[in-house]
């Protein structure tokens, strides 16, 4: 089977949308499928599209928008003639019996009208996965008719949870047949129920990119700023890294907590993260389906999160986890502060959690997506 992907993330070389179709397709070649990637151009191409490459791929690397007046010029012409890009050229070459549109968002799409046309010509048959969703998000006129017109022509619309898949059919107005649920990977060596770590101090974790437009870190700094919270024996450890890093440096100083917070950067092996802390605070403002979530329960770690995307499919409050039910500082720190005062169970609490995701988890999340996509 050939088995063609195209990844719309734009804003970074990699981010958490990428992980499971950059999965499913080493699968594929392993399992001597053909496999064609399309993804955005940088520099230094991400060490997964190389060795994607290595096993085989035809990896194919497309420029995103350029301002320069030049290139504006030519694309117009190119519009104009009605000449196609090298992006359809390629994958008309590599001529695909599954393709896969891989969006962060949504609504990538809209970003790539060449796409969009090719999208709604082709007889080949296609699957959209929408990675995340905005609850605010209201559509042009234009754009909603021509992504209704996609979304229900692809053979099948992937979203990560029940409220995105509300969310997108509300935007569009419209009730799609084809839109189902699938599950992120889980990047654990060994799923188990990790011991609590025995340190007095106790060490909060925030695994999630350094985005706070999307993952809220300066609602959690603002919360552990009040007097109460500094009077208590605890640090912060922030895993992950992307744009707003300087930012939530100098918030840090702003709200005096320096030497409270750490920085630890991306760290690739999950299960050390819930060796040496305690529990997961999740502040995120947006969120599908977030996998340092399911890696903690399965670790056995209690966790505060806010009430966005798959968070009340997994979590229980006050059984297996604490639930704010909006990310601001008066909501987040009153289910930080639940938790806080229940830490004496953190144990017991941790041990459900990791119960009710062993049989929530689909452990093999590749795999599946795969027969998904060639068997559809």
């Amino acid at each position: 089977m050939r088995l063609a992907i195209i990844s719309m993330l734009d804003i970074a070389p990699w981010g958490g949308s990428e992980v499971l179709w950059s999965a499913t397709a080493k699968l594929a070649l392993l399992a001597k499928h053909e496999v064609f990637t399309s993804t955005y151009y940088w520099e230094q191409p991400p060490a997964v599209i190389r060795e994607l490459s290595q096993l085989g791929a035809k990896t194919h690397f497309r420029k995103g928008y350029q301002p320069d007046l030049a290139s504006r010029l030519l694309e117009r012409i190119r519009h104009v003639i009605k000449s196609e890009s090298r992006e359809i050229k390629a994958l008309k070459k590599f001529n695909p019996e599954r393709i896969l549109i891989n969006q962060a968002g949504a609504y990538d799409m809209v970003r790539n009208a060449d796409l969009m046309s090719w999208l709604l010509t082709t007889p080949k048959p296609f699957f959209i996965c929408c990675n995340g969703y905005h609850e605010d998000e209201v559509l042009t006129e234009e754009s909603r008719a021509i992504l209704l017109k996609i979304f229900m022509k692809a053979k099948g619309v992937f979203v990560i949870c029940k409220r995105q898949a509300t969310v997108i059919m509300k935007q569009l107005a419209h009730q799609l047949s084809n839109i189902q649920l699938i599950n992120n990977p889980v990047n654990l060596k060994e799923i188990k129920c990790q011991e609590l770590p025995s340190f007095t101090m106790i060490q909060m974790a925030s695994v999630a990119s350094l985005h706070v437009h999307l993952k809220g870190q300066d609602i959690l700094l603002e919360v552990l700023s009040a007097e109460k919270w500094k009077r208590r024996a605890w640090q912060l450890n922030l895993y992950g890294d992307g744009p707003h890093k300087t930012y939530l440096q100098e918030l840090v100083e702003y709200f005096g907590l320096q030497g409270r917070v750490a920085f630890k950067g991306h760290v690739p092996d999950v299960n050390s993260i819930w060796q040496n802390n305690h529990l997961l605070v999740l502040c995120s403002r947006t969120e599908s389906g977030p996998m340092a979530l399911t890696e903690a329960m399965l670790c056995g770690r209690p966790t505060v999160a806010t009430r966005v995307g798959k968070v009340p499919e997994l979590l229980q409050d006050n059984q297996n986890g604490y639930v704010a039910a909006a990310a601001t500082v008066v909501l987040l720190e009153e289910a930080l502060e639940r938790a806080w005062q229940n830490r004496e169970n953190w144990s017991a609490i941790g041990k459900r959690a990791h119960d009710s995701a062993l049989a929530m988890v689909d452990l093999h999340a590749p795999e599946t997506y795969l027969n998904l996509l060639l068997t559809e």
